[in-house]
């Protein structure tokens, strides 16, 4: 259903890094005119299930005001060959696995450098960690964070005291930060982690309505931030 060209086109884009595989499928249902996961299915039998789910994880791909399928900008991710791939050797990781995990799986880059960031403090520390890759790929899976000895813990904070510029201040509830593209509220502050919150009745380009997200305290601190709900794309006001 896709002329030569745009299979090209698409793949060349992809092993660029400057598409990611969910953006690619995305733009290819768009182009072959399908809006339904049922569809997407029976044309495209070898495509990941997982990816072709979270396109139509509202059953329906969305649409902008004019009906016609809404497709954002492609997320750029130049960084990810050289710095995961680095990341992933210092940790022992395999490569393959971190770069699927992100370009396949769709898994937020800041979360997999997070998981490799605290692998590699095991490795440093001379830890036990029998399979790294496998321990790597059941985190992504799972959602779990690495749980890191107490020395390994205390290690780090001495070091993030002496190192460490000031912190920012956390985002506050009620307000707005911008996280993997889209404007999210924060909806509560908890132990170790701030809570998102996509509200109903905002268009989003990665998130679903009504659904949450759980991001650590070192991520929360970086993420712009404002007051007001925001008027742009990445969490606009649905048209009516």
């Amino acid at each position: 259903m896709l002329n030569t060209q745009l299979r090209t086109d698409l793949l060349q884009e992809g092993q660029a890094h400057r598409m990611s595989c969910y953006d690619i499928s995305r733009h290819a249902l768009h182009v072959a005119g399908i809006t339904t996961f049922e569809a997407a299915v029976q044309v495209f039998p070898h495509s990941c299930a997982k990816t072709i789910r979270r396109i139509f994880s509202k059953g329906r791909l969305p649409t902008n005001a004019s009906g016609d399928a809404a497709i954002p900008e492609p997320a750029p991710l130049q960084e990810i060959d050289v710095e995961l791939t680095a990341l992933a050797a210092e940790a022992k990781v395999d490569p393959k696995q971190v770069i699927s995990s992100v370009m396949r799986y769709g898994n937020p880059l800041a979360r997999v450098k997070g998981v490799l960031e605290d692998l590699r403090a095991l490795v440093v520390n001379e830890c036990r960690v029998t399979n790294p890759t496998g321990l790597f790929v059941r985190l992504m899976r799972s959602g779990e964070d690495v749980r890191l000895p107490a020395s390994v813990q205390a290690k780090r904070e001495v070091k993030a005291k002496h190192e460490a510029p000031p912190l920012k201040p956390l985002p506050e509830v009620g307000e707005w930060v911008k996280y993997q593209g889209d404007w999210l509220r924060v909806e509560a502050v908890l132990e170790r982690k701030i809570r998102l919150y996509a509200p109903e009745g905002r268009r989003y380009y990665y998130f679903v309505e009504d659904s949450d997200t759980d991001v650590s305290f070192e991520q929360a601190r970086q993420l712009p931030r404002q007051a007001a709900p925001p008027a742009g794309p990445g969490g606009q006001l649905a048209l009516n």
